[in-house]
């Protein structure tokens, strides 16, 4: 139950409250966080004033802390790939929908399913593509 409320509520603040709803006092971390988000909907610090909004930059003293940098992984090698997600002969993607179409659908399906993507596709207006 914890573990949904920890993603619930920071989640119904910023639907009620905007992306800046920690800055709202009682929502606000206490301890010395900067993001170098400015402007956007319901600000409540004064908009950071005429503080740089880019990190890094010369204008504070926020440092990494090199503590929480994490080193990188040891690879076996450095080769990359790509990966085929289908087996050799199973290249086809249209004979289970067909399958499904003429095999499966009663003709009251089929008609519904013409009718749907006819009236999904109807309202595109733009120019065909070749």
């Amino acid at each position: 139950m914890l573990q949904g409320r920890l993603l619930s509520y920071p989640d119904a603040h910023c639907y009620r409250l905007g992306a800046n709803y920690e800055q709202v006092p009682a929502n606000k971390c206490p301890f010395a966080v900067n993001k170098y988000q400015r402007a956007g909907y319901r600000r409540v610090n004064g908009n950071s004033g005429s503080n740089p909004n880019c990190f890094p930059n010369s204008f504070d003293d926020i440092h990494e802390d090199e503590a929480y940098d994490e080193k990188g992984l040891e690879l076996e090698n450095t080769m990359a790939d790509c990966y085929d997600r289908n087996a050799k002969g199973e290249k086809d993607h249209f004979t289970h929908s067909e399958l499904l179409y003429r095999k499966v659908m009663s003709d009251q399906h089929r008609k519904k399913t013409v009718s749907n993507i006819v009236g999904t596709m109807s309202s595109i207006d733009e120019p065909k593509k070749d």
